[in-house]
């Protein structure tokens, strides 16, 4: 079976030297699972991937309008990080011949107004069934 392209997540990725702790609890407060580790150049690096919402835009925007929302402190760590980020990712398979999504005017304005750039990480796509799950093909013999 042909492997198709398709959206994965949007991570949320920020490097900061100040305080984030708000920003963490906030996000892990709503049921994310966010990850923070000591950075090479940052005190630290801080991301985590809510589920997709349709596509690579419809969760930028939802991500935009809960940080456009966050309280006061938790807003203030965002602001005051020095890379923010959200970070697309995509299976790429053979299958459609010409994938395409794209980011409207109004999705890379809202990412500039927190100011945060948007990345693109492209995995080779796994084998999938007619279903689109996981083919991991026939079971070895014993």
């Amino acid at each position: 079976m042909a492997r198709k392209t398709q959206f994965i997540s949007v991570e949320v990725v920020m490097e900061t030297d100040c305080a984030y702790e708000d920003f963490v609890k906030w996000f892990t407060g709503q049921g994310e699972f966010v990850q923070v580790v000591p950075g090479d150049t940052h005190r630290a690096y801080i991301y985590f991937a809510p589920l997709p919402r349709g596509t690579a835009a419809d969760t930028i925007r939802l991500l935009c309008e809960q940080i456009q929302a966050l309280p006061d402190l938790p807003r203030q760590q965002w602001d005051a990080a020095g890379f923010r980020e959200f970070y697309i990712g995509y299976d790429v398979g053979e299958e459609p011949f010409n994938f395409s999504e794209h980011l409207s005017c109004e999705i890379l304005s809202a990412a500039l107004s927190l100011r945060a750039g948007i990345g693109w990480a492209l995995y080779p796509a796994q084998p999938t069934d007619e279903d689109g799950l996981p083919d991991f093909g026939p079971d070895e013999p014993e």
